[in-house]
């Protein structure tokens, strides 16, 4: 048998086998967007059957990791996750993801490049899970995901016990409108407002012609949120748009129309733009 050196690995080579004698790292970056807090958590779990604990690393906020003493000729699924609770499990409505080439091996030497896009996991409706459970803390991911004991209407879903018995229907709850100010839950969670609380609602303030061509326009807004304002000479048709990426700036936004001459009539729009 003959030695050789390779990679900052020492192996033993005869006619049949490659012995190795080290450890490797797994390196990547993790990213997310969302609005979430904790300490990241990458994983690398082996997948040949071995019972290896798995191997992990933790930062306290995106960017690169590194997790050592991957061993070789393993397989291993590299993930991560937001431990936004501190409890050291990936719940379902935490922020998660895996490398999109899973898995990884068999190693044979460092490897890099293995990045991670974290996402937030949501509910049927579009609505993350993380949004569902701030406001309504009581409910089950069944509950959010619209299976819930029949209800009179879907808004009483949200005043029922977990322990309802009766038979389980699809309720989409985003439809529903607990503080009833006439905007149900899909449109609280894309506007950014309470959906617990009435006062809390995309609405017009007010609309005030303060001189021939000049027209403003206030109402309720929120953070992280950008708007766009439309006009159009007749109710319920088509809107020319005049500004759009109005950057939110609560309680309540601000825009004059300099190009409102004339009698009019002018009817405005405010939207909340989604992308």
């Amino acid at each position: 048998m003959r030695g050789i050196t390779t990679n900052n690995a020492i192996y033993g080579i005869d006619d049949f086998t490659i012995a190795y004698a080290g450890n490797f790292t797994i390196a990547g970056a993790l990213a997310y967007p969302g609005k979430q807090c904790g300490e990241f958590r990458a994983i690398a779990e082996s997948i040949d059957g071995n019972g290896e604990p798995p191997l992990e690393a933790t930062l306290p906020g995106p960017g690169a990791y590194s997790i050592h003493n991957a061993l070789p000729a393993r397989k291993y699924r590299v993930s991560a996750y937001r431990d936004t609770d501190g409890d050291g499990v990936c719940d379902f409505w935490e922020p998660q993801g895996e490398w999109a080439q899973n898995p990884l091996g068999p190693v044979m030497g460092d490897a890099a490049g293995i990045d991670i896009d974290l996402i937030d996991p949501g509910s049927p409706s579009g609505i993350p899970y993380w949004w569902w459970r701030q406001y309504f803390g009581s409910l089950t991911r069944a509950q959010m995901d619209g299976r819930y004991p029949d209800p009179a209407s879907a808004d009483a879903v949200l005043s029922l016990s977990d322990g309802d018995s009766s038979s389980l229907i699809m309720v989409d709850l985003s439809q529903a409108d607990p503080d009833r100010d006439g905007m149900n839950n899909f449109g609280e969670y894309v506007s950014g407002t309470d959906p617990l609380d009435a006062q809390s609602v995309l609405i017009l303030k007010g609309i005030d012609r303060i001189a021939d061509g000049l027209v403003r326009l206030e109402w309720y807004s929120a953070t992280d949120r950008f708007y766009s304002v439309w006009r159009s000479s007749e109710f319920g048709g088509v809107s020319d748009l005049l500004k759009t990426s109005i950057t939110g700036s609560p309680p309540v936004n601000l825009y004059l129309d300099t190009s409102a001459t004339g009698f009019g009539p002018y009817f405005y729009r405010v939207q909340v733009e989604t992308e």
